[in-house]
């Protein structure tokens, strides 16, 4: 759809297409913004494998309205 999308639009000049994305939860925690959040999901679920479940079920929520 990137293709037609750019082909379509008058007001984008340039673009790369078949770049890759992310999922959020693989980004979140790497972000200034949510470190301080990040410190306090760190106390309240001390073990990694939890966070990493947790980070994946919001990703799943996110995905529902993409």
């Amino acid at each position: 759809m990137g293709g037609t999308f750019m082909s379509t639009t008058p007001d984008i000049l340039s673009g790369v297409l078949g770049v890759p994305g992310a999922p959020f939860s693989l980004l979140l925690p790497r972000s200034q913004d949510f470190a301080d959040f990040y410190d306090i999901f760190k106390i309240k679920y001390g073990n990694q494998l939890d966070r990493i479940f947790l980070l994946t079920f919001f990703q799943q929520l996110w995905d529902r309205y993409a």
